[in-house]
């Protein structure tokens, strides 16, 4: 029995020297660069993501995006933004203690329906990490219903300038997708 602890013991100890090794390895970048031993940098470089999306910001690219709106495929987008513009629009007669509380009730409400939106949006699209694209969806909207709460900014549309935001990312995810087949057909074709 003792022979069996002793071994146990030994073999975590073996255990923990590897991982010290790991940890300290120069070979190993991801536990460099990283501020927390152990744990690898997931954030990657976040100025070049930047310029990549101030590069999406040229009249030719933005209109590369408008191009791909459908209206049978984003009814549910426009239902969103009918009820953010809406909900905005009574943001403007909050002057009042009563009105303001009826206009967090119905921002919690239009938060909701534009939320059950996303979740039929997002069951509707076919596309590739969707979860990931779905709680993207979710933090800009949880920012904006934040922001929509906050009392001396409130009259600013936060709501439906997420909701803009929210359907210009799936236009994008909707672009990349189509670009991503066209580059599998030609591989295809290549191959054949």
């Amino acid at each position: 029995m003792t022979e069996e602890i002793k071994n146990k013991n030994q073999l975590e100890e073996a255990r923990l020297k590897d991982e010290m090794e790991k940890r300290n390895s120069v070979d190993n970048k991801r536990y460099q660069e990283s501020p927390v031993p152990a744990m690898p940098k997931k954030l990657g470089n976040i100025k070049g993501k930047m310029k990549e999306m101030s590069k999406l910001a040229t009249p030719e690219k933005t209109l590369s995006l408008i191009l791909e709106i459908d209206p049978l495929k984003d009814w549910v987008y426009f239902l969103a933004l009918t009820g953010a513009i809406l909900k905005d629009l009574l943001d403007l007669i909050e002057g009042v203690v009563i009105l303001y509380i009826v206009v967090v009730v119905a921002t919690f409400c239009v938060s909701i329906f534009i939320s059950l939106m996303m979740v039929l949006a997002n069951a509707l699209e076919e596309q590739k990490n969707a979860g990931r694209r779905m709680m993207k969806r979710w933090l800009i909207l949880s920012g904006a219903t934040t922001g929509e709460l906050l009392i001396g900014v409130d009259f600013i549309p936060m709501e439906t300038i997420a909701v803009f935001a929210i359907y210009g990312l799936a236009l994008l995810a909707r672009k990349q997708a189509k670009e991503e087949r066209k580059k599998e057909k030609k591989l295809s074709l290549e191959y054949a």
